[in-house]
C-alpha cells in the first residue's frame, strides 16, 4: 500500500503507468530508473553527493531571494490538494489492510519463510 502520498506524487511526475506499476507490485526502482522517469533531476555517486549539493546550493544562492521565495512557494503548491486527498485514502486503506486476515497471513508467512496464501479478507 503506498504511503505519504507516494502514489499521487509518482503519478504527477511520471504518469499512471509507473504509479500503478510501483503501487500494485511493490517494486523498488534504482536511481537510474528514477532519473529515466523524471522522479529525480540528477544522479551522482555517493562520494560526490555533498559536493553536488553544495554546488546546487551556491547556484541557487546567486539568484534573487525574492524570485527563489516565490518559485519555491509555487512549486510547493503544485498538486497539494490531490496529494492530501490521496494521503487520506492511503491512511484509510492502510488501516483496513493492517486489520485484515491477509496482513496477518503475510506476517506469518514471512516469519515462517513461505509464500503467503491470501484470501481477500
Amino acid at each position: 500500500m503506498p504511503d505519504s502520498g507516494g502514489a499521487a506524487r509518482v503519478f504527477q511526475m511520471a504518469g499512471h503507468g509507473l504509479a500503478a506499476d510501483l503501487a500494485l507490485t511493490g517494486r523498488i526502482i534504482d536511481a537510474q530508473e528514477a532519473l529515466q522517469h523524471g522522479l529525480v533531476s540528477r544522479v551522482v555517486p555517493a562520494g560526490q553527493l555533498d559536493d553536488e549539493v553544495m554546488k546546487i546550493a551556491h547556484e541557487i544562492a546567486k539568484r534573487s531571494p525574492l524570485a527563489i521565495k516565490f518559485a519555491t512557494n509555487v512549486i510547493r503548491g503544485l498538486g497539494v490538494d490531490a496529494v492530501r486527498r490521496v494521503m487520506n485514502e492511503e491512511k484509510l486503506g492502510q488501516t483496513a489492510i493492517f486489520a485484515s486476515e491477509d496482513y496477518q497471513e503475510l506476517k506469518a508467512a514471512r516469519a515462517e519463510g513461505r509464500e503467503p496464501k491470501f484470501r481477500g479478507r
